[in-house]
């Protein structure tokens, strides 16, 4: 296209970079050759890329060991709690595990399709855990 530069005025032809702007070859090499300069000149070094992570690790280890403090502490007030009897025996001995609650749901009389849709599971695992429930009572009678 013909036309006129729009950063040095040359008139002939350009090339257009946006509806606002015109280059001519020369501008264009010039920017060109300056972006290529720009990176590595930008680019950070091997050492300061380790120091943004070692600051980046250091906040991240001090939260962590701030969970860390408040986990123990909760651990141990509750430890206590029901050392004391402050928190009654049945919340205490709630089971922990998907197959303790299917167990209990068991004993409870609920379903295998019922505790699969509950608890996200197919119904044969549900009564693989109750064939286990039942087998394990057969042991302990004999």
């Amino acid at each position: 296209m013909q036309g006129r530069c729009t950063d040095c005025g040359y008139e002939g032809n350009l090339h257009y970079g946006n509806p606002n702007q015109r280059i001519c070859d020369n501008c264009l090499t010039g920017s060109v050759l300056e972006t290529r300069r720009a990176v590595p000149e930008h680019r950070p070094t091997y050492q300061e890329v380790k120091m943004a992570l070692a600051d980046a690790y250091k906040e991240l280890a001090a939260r962590i060991d701030v969970l860390e403090h408040e986990n123990t502490i909760l651990r141990q007030a509750l430890k206590f709690a029901l050392l004391s009897s402050a928190v009654p025996a049945t919340l205490a001995s709630r089971p922990t595990t998907r197959t303790g609650v299917a167990r209990e749901m068991l004993q409870d009389g609920m379903t295998a399709k019922q505790i699969a849709s509950h608890l996200g599971w197919d119904a044969k695992q549900v009564r693989q855990i109750a064939y286990r429930m039942k087998t394990s009572a057969e042991v302990v009678q004999r």
